[in-house]
Parts: C-alpha cells; sequence; structure tokens
C-alpha cells in the first residue's frame, strides 16, 4: 500500500482483534482522519477529513462502507460489522468517488475477509469475559474452521455471540411537570447490548484461472438502553420513562467470480443485501413540551410517550471489472448497477392518547371516525434509488520514476419517494395545495447524471520514498424532497453536492525498514453543500418537513499523519494526527417574500462550522511482543498501551448547536 498515491491505512486481522476493535467507533480511535458519531450501536455517522453537515435520517452519507466488493452503506445507517475472521480492515481517506461511486464522497472503509483454503483444514476458537467497576460482565465466543471439501472446492465457517455489558444507570426521577416518576423503569446497567451471527463462505476453484466465491453474512443486534448519560443527574446516569431498544439485523449475500483473459484480469460481482433495523426512544420530555400547544396536542399532564421506527432495507448490486497490470500501464475498466429501496413507518405514541382530549379535537370535532389509537403521529416513506455508472482509472509510468494517474466515473440516477402522514394514526394529512382531499403525499421522482475526474502524479525519489499530488472528486447525487406542501421556502428538488480535493502526500520507509512514514496535506472545496434542516415555511402556516437543500460552498484545509516505527525487535511504537485548519460552509440568506424582510430565517449562521469533526485528534500507542512460551504459554503475548485524544466538535449545522465533548 505504500505505492498507492493516497492516504490508505490498514489492519490485519490479527492487530483488530489484539487492539479490541468491535465497532467503527473503536476503530476510529486508532485513525486520525476517521471520527464516528453514533446514536447507538448500527446507527454510524462516517466522518473523514471533516466533510460532514450533520448526517440526518434524510441525506446521503459522505463516506461508504464495503464488505468485501458489496457496498453496505445505508445514509446515515452505517452498519457495525462484527470484525469475525477478517483478514484486513482498510480505511481510505480522501474522495473515493472513481472506484466506489456515490456515498465515498470524503472516503470508505473496507472489511476484507478471509478466504476458504482448498489445500488446508484449519481453524481457530476464541473465548473472553471481562467486567469493570462500573458495569457488569461482559462475554464473548467465536470460531472458525475451514474445510477443504476436494482439491477445488472448500468452505468456510465462522460465528460468534457477545454479550457487552451495560454501565449507565437509570435512575429514579419525576418527570418533567413533576406528577410521576419513572420507578417502574429503575435499573442498574441497563445499556446492555448483545450480538450474534456468523459467516458461511464456499470457493470452487472452477479451473487454473477462474475462480468462484459466495458468501452469506448473517448478523443480529439487540440492544436496551443506549449510551447516552445526564451530568445533571449523576456520572454515568440517566432517566429514561418507557423502554428504549435498538434491533438491527441484516443478511448480505455476495458472488463473486475471477478469471483471466488474455489482456486483463474478470471480476464480476454480484450481492444483495437485506437489513432490518427497530428502534425505540423515550420521549416523555418531548411530550411534556408538546403537550403546552394544546388542541390536539391536549394529553393531559405528565404524559408519557415514546416513538418508534421499524425499518427495511434492501439493496442488489452488479459490477463488473476489469483490470491489467503491464510493464509501463495498469488499468482498470468497470460498470457497476445498482438498485436500492428503502422503507420505513414511524410512529409516536402517548400513553391513554386514544382517550385524551387531543384524540377528540382531531377526530371526533372533525367529523372524521376513525379507530382508536395511541399514536398521535403516524408517517411513512418509501424511497428507490436505482444507479448506472462506468468507471476507469489509468496508471502510466512516464518515465522509471515519474507516473501519472488519470481516472473518470460517469453516473446516471434515478429517485423517487412516496410520502404520507397520519396525525393521529388513521387520519391523513390534507394533500398539498388541496386542502379538501386527504392521502398520500404525490410519488415525486428525479434522475441525475455526471462525471467525476481524478488526475495525479507520483514520482519515485528512492525505492523507499514517494511523492505524489492529487486532485479527485466526490460527490452525493441529488434527489428530490418527500412533500407535505408544495409552498416550501426551498425547492422540492436539490442538485448534487461535490467535494475536490487538493493533496500533496509523501510516503516513505526508512531506516532499514525500522520507519514508516505517510503525511499528506489537502485543501478541499465542497460545491453545493446538502444540508438537512426544518423547511422555515411552517411559520407561515404551511406543515412542518425537514427536508434537503443546497447551501452555498465550505472549505476544508488539513493534514493527516501516520507514522509507525520499530524501536527495538519487540517494541513498536505508532503515531497519528489529523489537524483541520478550515471548516466552514457559507450559507447565505435565503429569499421568501412572504417573510419580513424578504429573507427567511432558515437557523443557520452566515459562516457555520462543520459539525461531528473534532479539529484536531491524535493516537499514539506503544506494544512489546514476546515469546509467552517462556512462562509456560504456547502462545506470542504482547503489552500495549495506548492514548488517543479526539477534540470538541459541533453535534450539528445551525445557530445554536451543542458541543460534542472531547474524548480521551
Amino acid at each position: 500500500m505504500q505505492d498507492v498515491p493516497m492516504m490508505i491505512q490498514a489492519m490485519s486481522g490479527e492487530e483488530i482483534q489484539s487492539r479490541g476493535i468491535t465497532t467503527l467507533q473503536d476503530l476510529s480511535k486508532h485513525i486520525g482522519s476517521l471520527q464516528i458519531t453514533a446514536d447507538g450501536i448500527g446507527s454510524n455517522e462516517i466522518v473523514f477529513r471533516g466533510v460532514s453537515t450533520g448526517g440526518g435520517f434524510l441525506q446521503d452519507a459522505t463516506a461508504a462502507v464495503y464488505l468485501d466488493d458489496q457496498p453496505m452503506s445505508l445514509g446515515g445507517l452505517a452498519p457495525d460489522i462484527y470484525p469475525i475472521d477478517l483478514q484486513r480492515i482498510e480505511t481510505l481517506a480522501g474522495p473515493q468517488s472513481t472506484l466506489f461511486g456515490a456515498d465515498s464522497q470524503s472516503g470508505t472503509v473496507r472489511y476484507i475477509t478471509n478466504k476458504p483454503d482448498t489445500e488446508e483444514f484449519s481453524g481457530t476458537v476464541a473465548a473472553e469475559a471481562g467486567s469493570f467497576s462500573e458495569g457488569d460482565t461482559s462475554y464473548n465466543g467465536e470460531f472458525t474452521v475451514n474445510v477443504p471439501m476436494s482439491d477445488n472446492f472448500a468452505i468456510r465457517l465462522s460465528g460468534f455471540a457477545r454479550e457487552d455489558a451495560g454501565f449507565i444507570d437509570n435512575v429514579l426521577s419525576p418527570t418533567v411537570q413533576g406528577g410521576s416518576d419513572n420507578s417502574d423503569m429503575v435499573e442498574d446497567d441497563y445499556n446492555d447490548v448483545s450480538w450474534v451471527g456468523g459467516r458461511v463462505a464456499a470457493r470452487w476453484l472452477l479451473s487454473d484461472n477462474w475462480t468462484a466465491d459466495l458468501s452469506v453474512h448473517y448478523q443480529d443486534i439487540e440492544a436496551d438502553g443506549f449510551a447516552d448519560v445526564d451530568p445533571g443527574i449523576g456520572d454515568l446516569k440517566i432517566a429514561k420513562y418507557k423502554p428504549e431498544t435498538r434491533e438491527d439485523e441484516f443478511v448480505a449475500t455476495s458472488l463473486v467470480i475471477t478469471g483471466e483473459l488474455d489482456f486483463a484480469n474478470l471480476v464480476i460481482a454480484g450481492s444483495y443485501y437485506d437489513r432490518d433495523t427497530l428502534y425505540q426512544h423515550d420521549t416523555q420530555t418531548y411530550a411534556s413540551y408538546f403537550s403546552y400547544f394544546g388542541f390536539g396536542y391536549d394529553w393531559g399532564e405528565d404524559a408519557k410517550g415514546y416513538l418508534v421506527n421499524d425499518q427495511n432495507n434492501e439493496s442488489k448490486s452488479l459490477e463488473v471489472r476489469l483490470t491489467s497490470a503491464g510493464e509501463n500501464v495498469d488499468w482498470t475498466l468497470g460498470m457497476f448497477y445498482s438498485d436500492l429501496d428503502e422503507t420505513w413507518d414511524f410512529k409516536t405514541y402517548i400513553d391513554g392518547y386514544a382517550d385524551s382530549m387531543g384524540f377528540y379535537y382531531l377526530t371526533t370535532y372533525y367529523g372524521f371516525e376513525i379507530p382508536a389509537s395511541d399514536a398521535w403521529w403516524f408517517s411513512s416513506q418509501q424511497t428507490s434509488r436505482e444507479t448506472l455508472a462506468v468507471y476507469g482509472e489509468l496508471d502510466w509510468n512516464l518515465t522509471e520514476n515519474l507516473a501519472l494517474l488519470l481516472g473518470g466515473r460517469w453516473y446516471d440516477v434515478e429517485k423517487s419517494i412516496d410520502y404520507f402522514v397520519q396525525k393521529p394514526e388513521g387520519l391523513f394529512q390534507a394533500v398539498p395545495s388541496n386542502n379538501d382531499i386527504r392521502g398520500p403525499q404525490p410519488n415525486r421522482k428525479m434522475d441525475d447524471d455526471g462525471f467525476i475526474p481524478k488526475i495525479g502524479l507520483q514520482y519515485n525519489i528512492t525505492d523507499d520514498v514517494m511523492i505524489y499530488g492529487v486532485y479527485s472528486e466526490g460527490f452525493r447525487t441529488g434527489g428530490v424532497n418527500r412533500g407535505r406542501s408544495d409552498n416550501g421556502t426551498f425547492p422540492v428538488a436539490y442538485d448534487s453536492d461535490t467535494v475536490e480535493n487538493k493533496e500533496l502526500g509523501i510516503k516513505a520507509v526508512l531506516a532499514d525498514n525500522k520507519i514508516q512514514a505517510n503525511i499528506a496535506i489537502y485543501q478541499m472545496d465542497w460545491t453545493d453543500v446538502q444540508v438537512e434542516l426544518v423547511d422555515p415555511s411552517f411559520r407561515i402556516g404551511e406543515p412542518w418537513q425537514t427536508i434537503i437543500a443546497n447551501m452555498d460552498d465550505a472549505s476544508i484545509s488539513g493534514l493527516d499523519v501516520d507514522i509507525i516505527g520499530k524501536a527495538s525487535e519487540n517494541l513498536e511504537l505508532g503515531f497519528n494526527l489529523t489537524w483541520i485548519n478550515e471548516n466552514e460552509v457559507n450559507a447565505p440568506p435565503v429569499p421568501d417574500a412572504r417573510f419580513e424582510g424578504g429573507v427567511a430565517p432558515v437557523g443557520l449562521d452566515a459562516k457555520p462550522e462543520l459539525p461531528l469533526f473534532a479539529d484536531h485528534s491524535y493516537s499514539l500507542y506503544a506494544e512489546y511482543s514476546f515469546d509467552a512460551s517462556t512462562m509456560g504459554i504456547g502462545a506470542d503475548g504482547y503489552l500495549r498501551v495506548q492514548h488517543s485524544y479526539t477534540g470538541e466538535s459541533l453535534n450539528q449545522i445551525d445557530d445554536a448547536p451543542g458541543i460534542q465533548p472531547q474524548e480521551t
């Protein structure tokens, strides 16, 4: 990887296990250019180099996750893939859209699995248990077995079960209005997480030149409670009035056929991905706030409630790729197709709402008869995205030491969205532009296409020292907003946004291979930045709705450093750093003649900082390895000390953001 002109950091399967990496948040503590914000297990916002506007449940991700050749990203729901039987994890910082397409706007995380071996039977079993002073007991068990069935066919099985103990106490607390409490919910260490799953892989050597790999990866995560705390109550304490849970289950199936042609190597990769997520959140504080509005929100004092989101994502993809490595020219040419569908049902409940005055006002008072329900809000959305792309890259050795990199990707995307709101459940809201009709909002569609270029130069000063310069682009596709109104401040459609990255770097191996040093500086211009926000037209009578809008441009500049050194045969030292010098977006006034002064209040400063990424973070470690056989243990041993630091960052892009605390 030292020969590739970009910042790539990789961890082997052994390193992943020894460092105790399970989630993407764990991984980010070892990668300076990567930061993760998680609402819970399996709900990750991946941010490389500060390219983020705060995430959300509508907009596409700015970074992608791959399991081998299979795309796994779904908006802000980047999965935590349990790291069972991995060859390595790669993190690719900077735009990767030429080869990996949309959602690789700022970087890509790749999980590379071990493949079945037709030559040798092997297997591993591992188990561990542990506890800490403020929590319960955790345990983990996993296995891998490789079975050659014949000279040309093998299967590889792996499985895991893990219990991460809770460490946050749900304590006794009165409701906001003081007339009730959460005595039925009090529990110590309530935020435990359970994992179970595995992978079945098969390899068939069709001939000397052709191979087929089939893989099915299954995973199920169940979480009780979330890792949020209330410092006003106490250390590692929270007050919840309704159960909070998260379930995340997926099956990822892929078939990859590789072969050698006379002029190139061919890869055909087909995949199917099906993921179900269900989460429930307590809304007692939220309900108390809304009760002051009265009318349809008149659900009495000390209301307790919760929200539930039930979501399914389904993805089918096909990629055909040709690669060739010659004496002076290496090239890649490929085609990619995907079909993504997402469906979710979102409901917000209030205990006893069907018997409240709020339910009466919204139904009987207006002459509507609907079944009694405690769901005072029900919204449902179905989206689809069909993508076709053609891409290529060319590495041309102009001289013995100088190489030219050229690349590009053409894409065409078709999107559609269906959406409706019932308030309460069973009573449709008015259709936009016609208050006399109640029903689902009209289906909306949009097409988007474009071309993404890449160009770079690489110069080998010596066999061990290389400098490079790269211009690359990353993008998110445009789309269309779901609509409760045709008269919003912002347009129904929004354009694609593009990150234009200019990067200079050096990659070196020094002191007889004892030191590896990689450094990159970059300047990124982010045009037509997509931001998820509330359309301000609700202030003048239009329905409240969250939308995606294009702001102006943003600028990000910074530095990445990754250094590994061998102080002795047994002692390894490592250090990585990311420093952001500039990370602001321009948010000019948004004209709307219906508002006083002709400008809509969108809740953004003129030049807000980009959120979810600290302006500096670093990690350093020292690891001493030794032969444990001298201690009567037939294995290798190691001692590792690590310190990671992530500075403060904003948690959203608006004029009153919260501060995400620094992490050490």
